[in-house]
């Protein structure tokens, strides 16, 4: 098999490698967003939940702790997207490994295939001047009686 058939396939799976990178990068981007946005709600709720309730009347207990409740919920659903995009993030980065691995595979595959297409050649090749060898030695010894 000629080792440069080899060469389309290797440039498809460099690719697919690219293409994994980008989209694993994206996926990194998003966790990243999402990690960030829960610690921004996460700060702020500890920080309302640390204001003193001194002075307040109790439909103004009741607002506060409605709204400390909300921002749990609103906490506790980004934690979700966190997990979310952390699934999605390994997933991505699986994908990377295996188009690198695929790509790899293929690239060694071919260069074994190189190796033997070029010992083949020199083979060919000593064998093409093992036989001119030996027709001049036969010629030689013909002439000489």
């Amino acid at each position: 098999m000629d080792p440069s058939r080899f060469d389309p396939l290797i440039q498809i799976a460099e690719t697919r490698v690219e293409e994994a990178a980008g989209a694993y990068a994206q996926v990194n981007g998003q966790l990243a967003l999402h990690e960030n946005r829960l610690g921004d709600l996460r700060r702020f709720a500890s920080e309302y939940h640390g204001i003193p309730n001194g002075g307040t009347s109790a439909v103004q207990l009741v607002n506060r702790r409605a709204f400390a409740a909300r921002v749990d919920d609103v906490a506790r659903q980004q934690a979700l997207h966190v997990d979310h995009a952390r699934r999605a993030a390994e997933k991505q980065r699986e994908a990377l490994v295996e188009a690198r691995r695929e790509a790899e595979a293929l690239r060694r595959l071919a260069a074994v295939r190189r190796a033997e297409a070029n010992r083949r050649i020199e083979r060919r090749s000593q064998s093409e001047l093992d036989d001119l060898a030996v027709r001049g030695f036969i010629a030689r010894h013909r002439e000489d009686p």
